[in-house]
């Protein structure tokens, strides 16, 4: 919204209204819109075999909160069995597979842990097996059928559902 501004005193003031966080190497510190970035995670997801873009609830968004945009946010809608459909925030890690930044999920075999500081309870993997798919798994900590910790043991179960471009 604030793109349709120019650089002044008006801009500046709404600007003075916002309390948060760029995002490093944002240049919209008021956020952004169509966050997609092709070969990677980050962006809208949907569901083979549902309309698409609306309604909205059985797809996808893997995106920066539009609050605070120094948060990750998995918008989770009605597909994906052991997540509820709600946001799940997190704070993204630039190396590692925990936590990590969706912007940096490339095709491959690596599977990614989220670990939503909203919901501790419940543990997300995720992985980008090619540039056009998205796996996902939502599991309640205490009922994880590998060692958590170890990323080694890291494997989808029947609960994983893929999601599309």
């Amino acid at each position: 919204m604030f793109d349709y501004y120019e650089e002044g005193t008006v801009f500046n003031q709404f600007l003075a209204l916002l309390n948060r966080e760029a995002v490093p190497g944002d240049t919209h510190p008021y956020g952004a819109v169509m966050q997609d970035i092709p070969e990677t995670a980050q962006g809208c997801w949907f569901k083979p075999g549902e309309p698409s873009p609306y309604p909205e609830d059985p797809h996808l968004a893997l995106v920066w909160d539009n609050m605070n945009p120094s948060w990750g946010a998995l918008s989770v809608g009605t597909s994906v069995p052991g997540l509820m459909s709600t946001v799940y925030f997190f704070v993204p890690e630039e190396s590692g597979v925990m936590n990590r930044s969706f912007s940096q999920i490339l095709p491959g075999s690596t599977i990614y842990r989220f670990n939503p500081f909203n919901e501790t309870q419940v543990i997300i993997l995720l992985q980008l097996p090619d540039a056009d798919t998205l796996r996902i798994q939502g599991l309640l900590l205490g009922q994880v059928p590998f060692d958590p910790e170890d990323p080694s043991s890291w494997e989808f179960t029947e609960g994983m559902v893929e999601f599309v471009r």
